[in-house]
């Protein structure tokens, strides 16, 4: 592929989607050198591996939360952005210690069984956001609503990846609670709302040991990826002790199924693993294959195995729902490709317009109307496919900017190989509950009534960091009638975030937006060592197809000056959310 081409780059790592082809985009930008788009994150194959387990219909789970209504949350402590939630946070120590067991901390989720859907990469999902909270709040989340309520085009037996969890918990997508959508019936009801609100989402990537063990010490646990199925558990294998819950896979290969880890043993002897590791250690693992396996669904993988925790997510926010009143979002199925002039500084925007019924609401209400509105899909949440479908628009080829050429994307990108696809799952066709129809409505917008002629004040922004160290600048253009209008745009703040991943910036001081008027959010990314570092979603594979840039409006700048329409120019959209609260 040539320096001229743009190239939408396919990104996150660990857990992971089906083998990928990056899309290479071609077509020039006029006046302004190469957006690159990039297809980043090798996004692999998807985890899921299933356990051979019988199918377990209702799980009968309960999450101990007595007396605590719906979601069992209350206020907590206060954050800027809204209402805390305790949870499993701790201060680090000057030194960690060599050993840290969250089971000795009350801070261990209940054990999950997947049966035989490929839903790993949702049972970790959720129980590490459920560890989060722990131990103050007892909570369980549905990992059936994750892996059928997310606007990709899965089913249970097709696996899942980071993609699409960090999507579905930063869109308000979910997570719903376990009672109101058990697992193993291969159904989600729709119209349920989020039981809290993850309003940060921290990408462990390439990081080392120590850096791994501090997230879980402060975070309560971490989701990673491993290599592990099944069959390969058999001792005869040769990588699994069942005597000592112990797993240690020697040889470097494509993750496919996820876990959580809880915490780590520096002294755990060597000799405990059916294969001998060069040194002792090991992290304490919660395997998604009941409490049959290991020490009640526990087990340790060796700080040699080749393949666990090159990549991981911790949620290191998490809020109760009515933190605040109304978001807006234009990206359904987030952090799809990366896009930028081969630097690492740009600029990125989205345009939206105050007051209208087009946004999601905090959850803390009922569920509004349908909101499919007139091809305004300015607010988050929306059903990106209302108008006659939009089947033109975002395509990733044949679209008007010329995004026909296809290429493999071989660059493992900082060493973001996640897991490949499982190809041992033996899910059942049967078993697998197809995610259709994704680009539907949430149907949890507010109704019109409560929304429309409403001033508002936008209270945080939210956005994708792809890469470590990286500064942002927040700007706001009020009034925002085209391109010239981001000549006036108004500076804001400027923050740096240490990690990738998902996060919300919470303003210093809201800006205040009067009913009807369109505003555009801006923020000037710089991450060292990038190329393309603005998030963007568009219609990368068959998973998501559901994409749809049809009435949004996006924009990207190299310099801040002269800016290009994104769904027009590129086929993607903006991965830039606003977080709003009514006005007093």
């Amino acid at each position: 592929m040539g320096g001229e081409n743009r190239r939408f780059c396919r990104l996150l790592p660990a857990l992971l989607c089906a083998g990928i082809l990056c899309q290479t985009l071609s077509g020039g930008s006029e006046g302004i050198g190469k957006t690159g788009l990039t297809d980043g994150l090798k996004r692999m194959g998807r985890t899921g591996l299933t356990d051979g387990l019988k199918r377990m219909g209702r799980t009968g789970l309960t999450d101990g939360s007595e007396g605590m209504g719906r979601t069992g949350l209350s206020g907590g402590s206060e954050k800027p952005g809204g209402t805390g939630l305790p949870g499993s946070s701790l201060e680090l120590p000057p030194v960690l210690p060599q050993r840290y067991d969250a089971r000795e901390r009350g801070h261990v989720p209940s054990v999950k069984s997947q049966g035989s859907y490929g839903t790993c990469w949702a049972l970790a999902a959720s129980s590490a956001l459920e560890a989060a909270l722990l131990p103050d709040v007892r909570i369980q989340f549905s990992a059936d609503h994750m892996a059928l309520n997310n606007r990709f085009v899965t089913s249970l037996s097709d696996g899942g990846d980071y993609i699409m969890v960090m999507a579905y918990l930063s869109g308000w997508q979910g997570p719903v609670t376990e009672e109101e959508d058990p697992y193993g019936d291969a159904h989600s009801p729709d119209g349920l709302l989020p039981a809290v609100h993850v309003q940060e989402i921290r990408l462990l990537e390439g990081c080392g040991r120590e850096e791994m063990k501090e997230a879980v010490f402060r975070y309560g646990a971490v989701q990673t990826s491993l290599y592990m199925s099944r069959g390969e558990t058999d001792p005869e294998r040769g990588y699994y002790n069942p005597s000592g819950a112990a797993w240690y896979y020697p040889q470097e290969k494509t993750q496919n199924h996820d876990v959580i880890i809880l915490g780590w043993d520096d002294g755990y002897s060597r000799f405990h693993f059916s294969q001998i590791p060069p040194e002792d250690g090991a992290f304490i693992c919660q395997n998604s294959w009941g409490e049959k396996f290991g020490e009640e669904g526990i087990f340790y993988v060796s700080y040699a195995d080749a393949n666990i925790a090159r990549t991981g997510l911790a949620y290191s926010r998490v809020e109760a729902p009515d933190n605040y009143d109304f978001l807006y979002q234009t990206d359904d199925c987030g952090w799809v490709g990366q896009q930028g002039y081969s630097s690492e500084t740009c600029w990125f925007a989205n345009v939206y317009t105050a007051g209208e019924n087009n946004g999601l609401n905090s959850g803390s209400d009922t569920a509004g109307e349908d909101g499919s509105t007139d091809g305004g899909l300015d607010a988050v949440g929306e059903n990106n496919s209302t108008d006659g479908g939009l089947d033109t628009a975002g395509k990733d080829s044949s679209t008007d900017g010329g995004l026909n050429a296809v290429g493999e994307n071989n660059s493992t990108d900082g060493g973001l190989d996640t897991a490949g696809k499982d190809s041992s799952t033996g899910a059942e066709p049967d078993a697998a509950g197809e995610n259709e129809n994704r680009g539907e409505d949430s149907l949890r917008q507010l109704p019109s009534e409560t929304v429309s002629g409403k001033d508002l004040e936008l209270a945080a922004f939210g956005f994708y960091v792809t890469g470590p160290d990286t500064t942002c600048e927040l700007y706001l253009a009020h009034d925002f009638e085209g391109p010239d209008s981001f000549s006036d745009m108004k500076f804001l703040q400027k923050n740096v975030l240490d990690q990738a991943g998902y996060y919300t910036v919470d303003l210093d001081e809201p800006e205040k937006l009067y009913a009807g008027e369109r505003f555009a959010m801006i923020v000037k990314i710089t991450t060292p060592g990038g190329k393309n570092p603005a998030a963007v979603e568009y219609r990368a594979d068959a998973c998501s197809q559901n994409v749809v840039t049809a009435g949004k409006e996006g924009y990207l700048s190299q310099d801040g000056t002269y800016w290009e329409n994104t769904e027009q120019r590129f086929g993607s959209n903006v991965c830039l959310k606003g977080y709003v609260r009514f006005c007093p």
